[in-house]
């Protein structure tokens, strides 16, 4: 026969759960910044990011952008696959989507488009919650975005782990 928890004990033992799963999600961020710096060349990057992103910031599907001449390049990378097909419908429909965004040095959650030049990814296969993560050398100089999409909506707080995340 089990006796009764006291109150006070119970609230201990979630508070020291939640404080484990707090320092886990810091080791793994941590892992994740060492592991980019070590990176060669910047497929290894782009490999890197798309694929390890995951285990931070929960997401369905993760695309890898360069940012070239100030503006968003074509589809480079996507999480779980070795190379996007250039002349699959969903790699064109992005890379025109995209197109028409222009990056920032801040991670934004895409809204309804606010033009009707703009277009949301979700038009093309997506999963409909999306925010663009722009991935930035120490002097923040803009590499590439990343655009991170799932089912479940974003919360604000995740845009602060996204920033630090964009820090290559």
């Amino acid at each position: 026969r089990q006796r009764p928890v006291h109150p006070s004990r119970r609230s201990a033992t979630v508070n020291e759960h939640l404080l484990q799963r707090q320092l886990a999600g810091a080791m793994t961020l941590l892992s994740l910044e060492q592991e980019a710096r070590r990176v060669q060349t910047a497929q290894e990057l782009m490999f890197l990011m798309v694929n390890r992103t995951q285990t931070v910031m929960p997401a369905d599907m993760i695309f890898f952008f360069p940012v070239e001449h100030g503006r968003i390049g074509p589809l480079a990378a996507v999480s779980g696959i070795s190379e996007p097909d250039p002349h699959a419908p969903m790699v064109m429909g992005l890379n025109d989507c995209m197109r028409h965004h222009l990056p920032t040095l801040h991670p934004r959650i895409l809204g309804e488009p606010s033009t009707t030049h703009e277009c949301h990814p979700r038009e093309h296969g997506v999963p409909p919650e999306v925010m663009l993560c722009p991935l930035t050398t120490p002097s923040e100089e803009l590499v590439g975005v990343l655009l991170l999409a799932r089912v479940q909506p974003w919360r604000r707080e995740e845009n602060d782990l996204v920033s630090r995340l964009g820090l290559c």
